[in-house]
């Protein structure tokens, strides 16, 4: 005979199921694979939502800190480094001298590897 308090938690208990990845679908609808898509990948591997978004978040959190510290991150898909430009951008708009202060950008250069030998004017 069950107590109340095992029939109350037998309602929402999920003992003895097994394991299943994630079903729903990544809520960036433009296709780009950001952080959510990262975290349901994660799920996927058997990670539980929690982790895999407390793991997301602490990569991101530490590429952007290495970016802000050192201009600079190396990781084994390619390098990150944050660009500027050395001089302001000049046009004229309304028959005025405009200049344009654009802020830095990250770029992303992928290892040479990751290319493969079909890339234009790749040479052995």
């Amino acid at each position: 005979m069950l107590t109340k308090q095992q029939s109350a938690a037998g309602k929402h208990s999920r003992q003895g199921q097994h394991w299943q990845p994630p079903r729903r679908q990544s809520a960036n609808q433009s296709g780009s694979k950001g952080r959510d898509w990262l975290a349901l990948e994660l799920q996927r591997k058997g990670l539980t939502f929690r982790k895999a978004r407390a793991a997301v978040t602490a990569l991101f959190a530490s590429m952007r800190e290495g970016l802000r510290r050192d201009k600079w991150v190396e990781t084994p898909i390619g390098e990150f480094e944050v660009r500027s430009r050395a001089q302001p951008l000049e046009r004229k708009r309304f028959g005025r001298k405009q200049y344009l202060y654009l802020q830095p950008t990250v770029v992303f250069k992928p290892h040479p590897e990751l290319l493969g030998d079909n890339r234009k004017g790749h040479q052995k």
